[in-house]
């Protein structure tokens, strides 16, 4: 059993790319401890298998009264020679009882962070009222172009821009929802915002330098994402601007007689 057991541990533990290292840390006054840390064998830069330098021994921080409130820091850096770079890896630390509820041991485990800034997507509030999944899309895309990854944000914007304009058509013709769902992005534009011009050509517009971004060869060279982000939040002003209005006929009927 104990066997079984030791094998299951080794294979999870090259499952996750990870070993275990033993390190003694001290806790100023506290006393030193023992601690068993996964040290991760993928680097997070060049993402390959290897042996990563712990460029010092684990420290603690973040100690005040109590070891499971700590955290633990090792910085390490990658082994291959065209890559070296250097990357953090945490800790949390845990308490762990006995059956009689008294200290036992104290088990780490890794903590991942996600070195992604938050993006602030300028959109009308009211819009998540009409097309909640396009603000989804949206900004799905624009967190693909802020990691740089231009060859597919564009279509990813072009994608938003059909969840707009389709839920508008069906926030306005809610009788057509079936029929809109099956229309193609064009004739959408082209039989349900008859009635609002302006927003017509803004899709218009938005639709054709998206559907660019899917194509082999461009065929609008004059224009780019930057034109196409513009149009769809032009479009998606317009459709903010609709909703207040209606929200304002609303308030006027019910109070026109006070």
């Amino acid at each position: 059993m104990l066997y079984n057991q030791l094998i299951s541990t080794l294979n999870s533990f090259r499952k996750h790319g990870v070993c275990m290292k033993k390190f003694s840390l001290s806790f100023n006054d506290s006393g030193t401890y023992s601690f068993s840390l996964e040290i991760p064998k993928v680097c997070p830069h060049c993402g390959r298998n290897n042996a990563p330098e712990l460029v010092r021994t684990p420290e603690i921080i973040g100690y005040h009264d109590s070891v499971s409130n700590a955290k633990i820091l090792a910085i390490l850096r990658c082994s291959f020679e065209d890559c070296n770079r250097f990357f953090l890896q945490a800790y949390s630390i845990t308490d762990v009882k006995d059956f009689s509820g008294r200290h036992s041991h104290y088990s780490t485990d890794t903590i991942d962070y996600i070195y992604s800034p938050p993006i602030e997507i300028d959109l009308p509030e009211n819009i998540n009222q009409v097309s909640p999944e396009f603000i989804e899309i949206y900004g799905q895309a624009a967190q693909a172009e802020q990691e740089h990854l231009s060859k597919i944000s564009g279509i990813g914007y072009r994608k938003s821009l059909e969840f707009l304009i389709k839920d508008y058509a069906i926030y306005t013709k809610p009788m057509d929802i079936e029929k809109i769902k099956k229309m193609f992005l064009g004739p959408v534009i082209d039989k349900y915002l008859a009635e609002f011009p302006k927003l017509q050509r803004l899709s218009k517009a938005s639709a054709w330098i998206g559907n660019d971004e899917a194509h082999y060869e461009r065929r609008f060279t004059s224009s780019d994402i930057e034109s196409m982000k513009h149009f769809i939040k032009s479009a998606a002003t317009f459709i903010s601007a609709d909703i207040e209005a209606s929200e304002a006929e609303h308030f006027i009927e019910i109070n026109g007689s006070k």
